[in-house]
């Protein structure tokens, strides 16, 4: 995302959950270990450097860039965006008084136009009636108090909330999405389906409860999903490939066999320190 010149939120020690005594969250498998969640955090930053993530430029461009990008390709969520911008409808009292089917012809490229539409309604309605129109005075409110509003919200789950949360409100609050999962998969660090909670607690116990550490964290795995660990994964070019047993499979290798790749570190990347 965009570099910001606000200072970030102090750090939390929550994740940010619905009143966790209430919750019976489920445990993830004993392999995801936080030793290996911070190492992978290295790994990725060695191979990558540092992330500047999220595509967009505003926290209302977040906010609305998180819906829109649902279950599509970030291009068509984009162009949808910019048919907002240039209908002077990015706003949130101006989507609440826009007609739904006008918002929903403008938004077609990011497709499920019709229920994205319904969403960005009902945001809208949100900040107008719980902060009187006013994005920044919604994303000011306390942590759990906004992450509950939003969850009541239509059109935002887990990941879209804990997405306002980390990158438009700026509260460290861990996004686990459908490429932390694929690549925890590939990795054998867990097995079946572990809960968003259970998923999202393994990294908060294993990391700096800091905003810029979990964004920082999420914007490598993505880079790494989209650039190397692909639906058709490039094995051959992967530095995770020496703890990959799926990479090792796909090569051919006998488990354990793969050695580590040195990766591609520059010597003026900062320096991480992520309690090793």
């Amino acid at each position: 995302m965009p570099a910001r010149s606000a200072t970030p939120r102090k750090t939390r020690t929550v994740v940010g959950r619905a009143p966790r005594a209430k919750r019976r969250v489920q445990s993830p498998p004993p392999r995801l270990r936080p030793r290996d969640v911070r190492r992978l955090a290295k790994r990725l930053r060695t191979s990558y450097g540092p992330q500047s993530w999220w595509p967009a430029g505003t926290e209302l461009e977040m906010v609305v860039g998180a819906l829109l990008v649902q279950n599509t390709a970030w291009t068509g969520a984009r162009k949808a965006l910019d048919n907002l911008i240039d209908a002077d409808l990015l706003e949130p009292t101006a989507l609440h008084a826009a007609p739904e089917p006008l918002i929903a012809e403008l938004i077609r490229p990011s497709g499920y136009f019709n229920s994205k539409a319904r969403k960005l309604k009902a945001f809208a309605e949100l900040v107008v009636t719980e902060a009187d129109g006013s994005l920044a005075t919604l994303l000011a409110k306390p942590f759990d108090e906004l992450r509950a509003l939003l969850l009541a919200t239509y059109g935002f789950g887990p990941e879209t909330a804990d997405s306002v949360c980390l990158y438009a409100a700026r509260y460290p609050a861990f996004v686990i999405d459908s490429y932390t999962r694929r690549l925890l998969e590939r990795l054998d660090w867990v097995t079946g389906t572990p809960s968003y909670d259970a998923l999202c607690q393994a990294f908060v116990d294993a990391l700096p409860a800091e905003t810029e550490v979990y964004a920082e964290y999420h914007a490598l795995v993505i880079t790494h999903m989209k650039h190397t660990c692909t639906k058709r994964p490039r094995c051959g070019a992967c530095d995770l490939i020496d703890i990959c047993p799926t990479g090792q499979a796909e090569l051919g290798l006998e488990p354990g066999s793969a050695v580590r790749r040195p990766g591609r570190r520059r010597a003026t990347d900062p320096p991480l320190d992520w309690n090793a």
